[in-house]
């Protein structure tokens, strides 16, 4: 099972995730991903942290970027 990550990118900033996760595919792992976005971005949207701007970036072991998911696609 491929090894997928999840980075954080702000602007210039990517913030790397130095671990991943085992998921059967992309869609899996893009799946997942949206899960933890919603829980991320209500939470953030809460405190009146700005979302704009923000994305994640889903990587193979490769460190090939394979998505882009801004954290603003859960608000349209």
């Amino acid at each position: 099972m491929p090894r997928y990550y999840f980075h954080i990118r702000e602007g210039n900033v990517l913030m790397p995730d130095d671990e991943g996760r085992f998921f059967p595919g992309l869609p899996a792992a893009r799946n997942e991903l949206m899960a933890s976005l919603r829980e991320i971005v209500s939470e953030q949207l809460l405190h009146g942290t700005e979302i704009e701007g923000r994305q994640f970036e889903i990587a193979d072991e490769a460190g090939d970027v394979l998505a882009i998911v801004p954290f603003t696609s859960l608000l349209r």
